[in-house]
This record gives structure tokens, sequence and C-alpha cells, in this order.
């Protein structure tokens, strides 16, 4: 995460110089406009996006994880286990609750279903930013045009 917040430090300025430099100044408010839209809509589509695959890994991979437990989830107390799905933060106060003799196999449970979805969503995330980067490649000029009406 921390390499491509990185990589979105080191393109988020030429991108906005690349859309402005096409405009003449009459419609540079516009340009702006529009370049800040796309940028709030593509974060928070990003975010929804990256957020739901790594819950639809990290969520199966706990339960069938804790299932393999012996009597662990029965001996919970009564919504726990619910809770413990619902975020990893939770899933790691389980940890605390659960028994000294079992504590160890819980946190590796939590930690290696967190792993799990999160190197998947971080792949995603790879992947989109490198199609990205292919289709402005392509479709963006190399320079501005000289033609700005």
């Amino acid at each position: 995460m921390v390499i491509m917040a990185n990589g979105l430090s080191l393109v988020t300025s030429p991108s906005t110089d690349a859309i402005m430099g096409t405009l003449n100044r009459d419609k540079a408010g516009v340009g702006s406009a529009i370049n800040d839209v796309g940028r709030e809509v593509g974060g928070t589509l990003g975010v929804a996006i990256v957020g739901s695959v790594f819950v639809s890994l990290y969520t199966p991979k706990l339960a069938s994880t804790f299932s393999e437990i012996p009597n662990f989830v029965q001996n919970l107390p009564a919504g726990v286990y619910e809770i413990a799905q619902k975020s990893v933060g939770a899933a790691y106060q389980v940890v605390g609750r659960s028994p000294e003799a079992i504590q160890g196999q819980v946190q590796e449970a939590v930690s290696n279903s967190f792993i799990h979805g999160f190197r998947t969503a971080c792949v995603v995330a790879s992947a989109v930013a490198l199609v990205g980067s292919v289709i402005a490649l392509i479709l963006l000029p190399s320079s501005p045009g000289t033609d700005k009406d």
C-alpha cells in the first residue's frame, strides 16, 4: 500500500498537467472540475472495490480456519464469533477472549485470514493501476496539442 501511495503521488501532478495542458484558459475551470471529480470518483470506487475484495476473502477464510479449531466456535460467548467476522480489530479481540491453550491458533487464524484478503486486494489494485497506465499510455497525447479550442 505504501508503494501504491508513492506511485499515486508521482502521477498526480503529471496527470493534472496532461489534462490542463490540453485546454485553453477559458476552459481551465471546467477541466479542473472534471479532473477533481474523476479523482474523487476513482478514489471512492477504488476503496469500495478493494475493500469488497478484501472482505469477500477474509470472512470465509476466517470462518473456515476457526471451524478447524476443535470446539472453538461453540465455546465462545454468544455473538463474539459474528463480531469477529465483521472486522479485523474485533477478530484480534477474540484472540484475547479465547482459552489460553488455543490463543496461538486463534491469532494465527486471524493473521492468515487478514493476509489472504489483503494480499489479493493489493494484487487487484495493482492490476487496475497497470491497466489504467496502459490506457493512459495509449490514449493520452505525448504532448499538448497546438490547437487549444
